[in-house]
């Protein structure tokens, strides 16, 4: 019971320094938008443009930026990209004369915390010939909608792991039977090694050819532009350092706190005015998630272990603490995380998918928060067992709250 209490100090001790720090310093932030361009949405003008002007609200980096020019038949008729260098907030496509129609013009750049935006909008030159033109590709011939499938198998393996393995430290002090899996079967942990390698291979596909060409050159300057990349060697590393054996205790215990940071730092954070902070937040609010999803994974593998002695009120005490922690911190952080990113009236106010999902993870918190009150109270408490099917249901709604996370972190946040 000690390690509860001392995990659940921790935590408020750090959830205060968190506070105090963002309440003080932190302002919002987010991905970088496209403000205005030149020919403007909708614009008929007279004669071609010899250029197309795009202006963000920070400065992007030129190399990665590009422009596809479509006809009116959604046929591609150029593809653009800049003889300027370095970093600017408006980046210049110097174009080819066209014919006379209405021309959609498919935009992308790279924002400067790594991911990448995009969008699209219509110009007529002499006339207005259709008012839509579909640029679109299938859903399973975007490379991005692959990335983002592994990405949330990815993620949702690791922490699952790791927060078994945090769930078993903590069971092993209670005196209650430990199901370990890493770091004890190197297997899979090299299963998690490959998955991350197919996630990164799949994320350079989403890349423009020249940045593919710089990050293969192991250009130094085109790999920072990409906290993506990094964050995903350091993830790869820190599970193979995770594996070795014979280690000091201490040592496998620091591996989560790495191994969290390193799934913190793949790309928001960056863009915020104090990354640290971000990142440290963000960091926290994995762990929070890892430890509640663990412990999920571990009555899971105690129902299959078939005891021979009943540990169910001990896991209950156990369980109930170090997940209402985790609950708390999920919570503050996740406000915390939205008021660093944006701000709740942005968030509240605007109808983007962002805002959908933020409101979804809530709702799915407070299910889960139920659906645990649920197996505590009434299935481990009353009838001294663990109700299976209440389980496989709240492992379902931890995984939908990964999902809504990885799509939040692909995404634009509403200004």
């Amino acid at each position: 019971m000690n390690i509860a209490r001392r995990t659940l100090t921790i935590w408020g001790v750090l959830l205060a320094t968190f506070i105090i720090i963002g309440g003080c310093f932190n302002s919002a932030s987010a991905h970088v938008s496209l403000e205005n361009h030149q020919p403007s949405k909708d614009e008929v003008v007279s004669t071609a443009p010899s250029e197309i002007k795009l202006k963000f609200s920070e400065p992007v980096n030129v190399r990665y930026a590009g422009v596809q020019l479509y006809n009116d038949k959604g046929h591609q008729v150029a593809q653009l990209h800049s003889d300027e260098k370095g970093y600017s907030d408006t980046v210049t496509f110097q174009t080819k004369e066209q014919d006379e129609g209405t021309y959609a013009v498919k935009w992308q750049a790279v924002s400067p915390d790594g991911h990448e935006v995009s969008g699209q909008y219509h110009f007529s030159i002499g006339t207005q010939t259709t008012k839509h033109i579909d640029v679109s590709k299938p859903f399973y011939a975007d490379a991005y909608w692959w990335f983002g499938v592994l990405r949330f198998l990815m993620q949702s393996s690791v922490l699952l792991l790791t927060g078994l393995y945090i769930v078993n430290r903590i069971m092993g002090h209670a005196g209650a039977p430990t199901f370990d899996v890493i770091p004890k079967h190197r297997s899979i942990a090299w299963l998690l090694i490959m998955l991350i390698g197919i996630t990164t291979l799949v994320y350079m596909m989403t890349l423009s050819s020249s940045a593919i060409q710089q990050i293969l050159c192991l250009d130094l300057t085109t790999w920072l532009s990409f906290p993506f990349l990094l964050a995903m060697c350091a993830l790869a590393i820190t599970i193979v350092l995770f594996t070795l054996k014979q280690m000091e205790s201490i040592w496998y215990d620091a591996m989560p706190v790495f191994i969290f940071i390193s799934l913190a730092g793949s790309g928001h954070v960056w863009a915020q005015d104090i990354p640290l902070y971000a990142l440290l937040l963000r960091a926290l609010h994995l762990a929070s998630i890892a430890l509640w999803l663990g412990s999920f994974i571990y009555l899971f593998a105690y129902i299959r272990s078939r005891q021979q002695h009943s540990y169910v009120l001990i896991l209950r005490d156990v369980l109930f603490k170090t997940n209402l922690g985790a609950v708390i911190v999920i919570i503050v952080t996740g406000i915390l995380m939205s008021i660093d990113a944006t701000s709740i009236h942005a968030i509240v106010t605007q109808q983007t998918t962002y805002s959908g999902l933020w409101f979804g993870k809530i709702i799915l918190t407070i299910i889960l928060m139920l659906l645990g009150a649920a197996q505590t109270f009434w299935a481990m408490n009353k009838q001294r067992r663990i109700h299976e099917p209440l389980l496989y249901f709240e492992v379902l709604m931890g995984l939908l709250l990964i999902l809504a996370g990885v799509i939040m972190s692909q995404i634009a946040t509403p200004l």
